[in-house]
């Protein structure tokens, strides 16, 4: 229903605009010459290419950033296993710390702990 309204919308005003600029023109492009082309075509023509070259834009804009995106997620990846094996060996160390001033009992280690 919204795209039927949308549609409706879009399409009254454009009917308005191709019955009040129905003169005919003469477009030129390089060597290439059309002649009795009517005004309201040209413009809608113009219209549809500019948003055909904007939405394009937008669609790599939405790549480029998605892309980006999923790079800073896999580095944020990597520095959390980064942090996780600094603080294994952290706690490593603090064991072997324990051990040299005699605190710790080998036979008391809980395996389950990082």
């Amino acid at each position: 229903m919204f795209i039927l309204i949308f549609t409706l919308l879009f399409a009254v005003p454009v009917a308005i605009f191709a019955t009040q600029n129905t003169q005919t023109v003469t477009v030129k492009m390089l060597q290439y010459t059309y002649s009795s082309v009517p005004l309201y075509l040209v413009v809608l023509i113009t219209l549809l290419v500019g948003v055909t070259f904007s939405w394009l834009i937008h669609v790599i804009d939405i790549f480029y950033s998605s892309w980006e995106i999923r790079n800073k997620v896999n580095a944020i990846k990597q520095e959390k296993k980064k942090n996780l094996d600094l603080a294994k060996k952290l706690h490593e160390l603090e064991l072997e710390n324990a051990e040299i001033k005699g605190k710790y009992n080998p036979d008391e280690v809980d395996e389950k702990s990082l």
